[in-house]
């Protein structure tokens, strides 16, 4: 397995695996297409079946960023796996800790009250939504590899933590 350094991917299992799901964390304001760990998930899985998007720092974003999430227009890519933008915590939040439903409550208006997101669908917006679509390729994953097309060792990442983001969800529906 190749190693890449952290600053540009983080990456557990072998890529080879179908079973991998890559979840990259870049900023509004950046250009999807030519982010450092796109162009490096690209020569193992050139047509992005296997990637998903949290978008970073929305609260910085750049005009047309409705259509960047729904991978349409320039700087855009159209994952089959989709992007979701986050409203991340600002420093004073974090030194406030900040309960995690008070972000929420916070994320929520932030999407609510800013026109740019005005006509985007739920489903592109907040980190409930990314959980959710989280757990849903997480299980679908599972099923895969459940039914003997691959070995335990390239999901790793995949079948750790299903409980966690299996308590998270219901506690978000």
């Amino acid at each position: 397995m190749e190693k890449i350094s952290l600053p540009q991917i983080v990456v557990v299992g072998d890529q080879s695996f179908e079973s991998v799901v890559v979840l990259h964390v870049i900023p509004s304001s950046v250009d999807f297409t030519t982010s450092e760990s796109i162009k490096i998930c690209q020569r193992y899985d050139p047509r992005y079946e296997r990637q998903i998007i949290a978008v970073s720092k929305i609260d910085k974003h750049d005009k047309g960023i409705a259509e960047k999430l729904q991978g349409i227009g320039s700087g855009s890519l159209s994952l089959p796996l989709g992007c979701v933008a986050v409203l991340n915590r600002k420093q004073e939040e974090i030194d406030a800790k900040v309960p995690f439903e008070e972000m929420r409550r916070r994320e929520e208006e932030f999407f609510q009250a800013n026109p740019a997101f005005a006509d985007v669908p739920k489903e592109y917006l907040g980190r409930q939504e990314l959980i959710k679509k989280l757990v849903s390729i997480q299980q679908d994953r599972i099923r895969y590899v459940g039914n003997g097309r691959e070995g335990l060792h390239g999901q790793s990442v995949l079948l750790g933590d299903l409980q966690e983001f299996e308590r998270k969800r219901k506690h978000i529906e």
